[in-house]
């Protein structure tokens, strides 16, 4: 379970502040992306199409806007690669990956992993039927709080987070 509470960002915009379920969420995204990318090399487009659509969902006469922001420095790589503008990342050497804070070292070994394992897959049957239950079958449980103390409460009652006064 998910614990969001609301932040107001504008005329009939919805921008949720993740308490619980963050690396969850990062890790789906990172998922749906390497997928992405899977299936442009494979040259299956309605696959890619529909894995950037979860996302980035569309938005009609509106900049794309993801599903999942991070905070902090490391929102520019997760950005780079949710968006597939990976060009600067791919070039980076050993030693620059290496240089890189480690938030942002992990969130590449992540992509990396999820890629290095689909590609290994050879199968392209094989991945669209994962690709399939993922959309199928895979459900968040997400509940919104009025506030974030509210938020805190629920977090620490299923005995996690830091105790810390808000």
């Amino acid at each position: 379970m998910e614990t969001q509470t609301k932040k107001d960002i504008g005329k009939n915009a919805k921008l949720y502040d993740l308490h619980d379920g963050q690396q969850r969420l990062a890790t789906l995204c990172l998922l749906l992306a390497a997928l992405r990318d899977y299936f442009h090399r494979a040259g299956v487009v309605e696959e890619a199409r529909i894995a950037q659509n979860m996302i980035y969902p569309p938005m009609r006469r509106r900049e794309d806007v993801a599903r999942v922001e991070l905070n902090g420095t490391k929102d520019n790589l997760f950005r780079s690669i949710l968006s597939n503008k990976m060009d600067s990342v791919n070039t980076l050497s050993p030693t620059e990956r290496k240089a890189l804070p480690i938030d942002q070292q992990l969130l590449l070994n992540a992509y990396d992993y999820f890629t290095y394992r689909l590609d290994e897959l050879k199968d392209h049957g094989r991945v669209i039927e994962f690709f399939d239950n993922l959309k199928d079958d895979v459900f968040l449980l997400v509940g919104v709080t009025s506030d974030t103390k509210m938020a805190r409460n629920i977090v620490m009652g299923q005995g996690k987070g830091k105790n810390r006064s808000l």
